[in-house]
């Protein structure tokens, strides 16, 4: 035990030091920035609409009207209509001209109270996804999809390519001839430092969070307890620590940084065309697991599976039956037939057995084939 916590702690020491697995993280921070700036878009709007309307300015925003061929009423962005009803002559025109744009004016100050009250309650609805806990287990699930998956594979292939390509593997087995020692140290390695980029990325955007809260006067409350968004951050950990170990197994297999990353992304592509065509093999397939372990999380911060929508069901259709016109064929009747649901524990227990089974992998490769000397 002695000897692999030793192993591991070289190999982690090794993975820190090396400076292109900090600039991927840097590269991954600043995206998940960008991603985290985007995603206070439409508090932004919202705040420009409520000032623009405080300044009397009505005509370049969501505010509209709902009409029917008797009246209209405000309507909100949400749909939401308020105040009373007006003529839809002043809306609409009379006789083929346009609306007197001064009337108009003049209608929208007279309601420019109820307006500001009516688009406050709007913004209190849409920010209920900005409450600290609800965004951070979004942020937690965000990072475990495209932008997540991409670093890890990155981060692998680059590890464990450049250790074959610069002789790493032979001046390691010279000190430690046990390579099953060797690579358990190496993977453990990798798995600690997947799980620490995870944790310091999520206090970085949790931080940037924050800070747009404050500085957009966000003030919400609300959302999943923290044993609920810590398990949610682990099934996101757990789809990472997959594909990073997949990656890492190719680039065991060819000896090469590319074929690592080419490698883990053509399975993810394969793995999905497959599910698409052959529904039975979603329950044993690795990229429907993590679509099941990513669920959506608020109107504004979706999460998807890495490239693949979850396959809840199929169509079916039947024979088509006679007695149209001439005797010729009726159409078929045809309707969506839900599948069973795959539980989250399931689909973590698949995705851990994956994972196991890319390491083995790994380790027979490497035991069956000579290190260059």
């Amino acid at each position: 035990m002695r000897e692999a916590i030793a192993a591991t702690g070289a190999a982690f020491t090794v993975f820190r030091r090396r400076r292109g697995a900090f600039a991927l993280f840097v590269v991954l921070v600043a995206m998940i920035g960008v991603t985290v700036w985007g995603s206070y878009s439409v508090v932004r709007q919202e705040r420009r609409t409520l000032a623009e309307v405080r300044k009397g300015r009505f005509q370049f925003f969501d505010i509209g009207f709902s009409c029917d061929p008797t009246s209209c009423r405000l309507a909100l962005p949400n749909g939401q209509t308020l105040g009373p009803s007006v003529d839809p002559n002043i809306i609409q025109g009379t006789n083929g001209q346009p609306p007197d744009p001064q009337a108009l004016q003049d209608f929208f100050k007279s309601h420019r109270p109820q307006i500001e009250d009516g688009l406050r309650q709007v913004a209190a609805v849409f920010n209920r996804d900005f409450s600290p806990r609800r965004i951070l287990g979004a942020r937690a699930r965000s990072l475990g999809s495209l932008w997540g998956v991409i670093f890890v594979t990155l981060l692998a292939a680059t590890l464990f390519g450049a250790e074959w390509r610069w002789s790493v593997w032979r001046t390691l087995l010279t000190h430690e001839p046990r390579r099953a020692r060797v690579l358990f140290g190496k993977l453990t390695a990798l798995w600690l430092l997947v799980a620490i980029a995870f944790i310091a990325t999520l206090g970085l955007v949790a931080a940037a969070d924050t800070v747009f809260r404050a500085l957009y006067s966000v003030d919400a409350g609300g959302g999943p307890s923290i044993g609920a968004m810590a398990l949610g951050a682990g099934r996101s950990l757990l789809g990472l620590e997959f594909f990073a170990t997949l990656a890492a197994m190719f680039a065991m297999i060819f000896r090469s940084s590319l074929a690592g990353l080419g490698g883990s992304l053509a399975i993810a592509l394969l793995d999905g065309l497959a599910t698409q065509h052959f529904a039975f093999l979603r329950h044993y397939l690795p990229d429907q697991q993590v679509a099941v372990l990513l669920p959506h999380s608020g109107q504004f911060l979706s999460v998807a599976a890495p490239w693949w929508r979850i396959v809840s069901g199929t169509v079916k259709c039947g024979l088509p039956v006679t007695g149209g016109v001439n005797g010729g064929p009726l159409g078929g009747s045809c309707q969506f037939i839900m599948f069973r649901p795959i539980q989250p524990g399931t689909a973590a227990a698949v995705l851990g057995a994956w994972l196991v089974a890319a390491a083995l992998v790994a380790y027979v490769v490497l035991r069956a084939r000579d290190v260059p000397q």
